[in-house]
């Protein structure tokens, strides 16, 4: 189930369900290998557009204070229906 927040909810917090999912495919990647087009799948390039993967990988490394060659866990799914939960 994708959700809006999992962890971390305060007291008398819900979690907020988006839609089912799929889980097709788990791997363990370098983080400085990913390719342009899976950062569009990420959904990066749709909110800054005309912008290189390696600035995805900057900001990934600035949030998560790692380099770029860290073993990062990539998690590929589908959506399993068509709508909100």
């Amino acid at each position: 189930m994708a959700c809006v927040k999992c962890q971390g909810l305060r007291k008398g917090e819900k979690i907020e369900k988006i839609r089912s999912l799929l889980i097709t495919k788990v791997s363990r990647e370098r983080l400085d290998t990913i390719t342009q087009e899976e950062v569009i799948k990420e959904g990066f390039l749709d909110r800054i557009p005309n912008k290189s993967r390696y600035l995805f990988i900057d900001m990934f490394c600035e949030l998560n204070k790692c380099p770029p060659n860290t073993m990062v866990t990539r998690i590929e799914f589908k959506y399993i229906n068509s709508g909100k939960y």
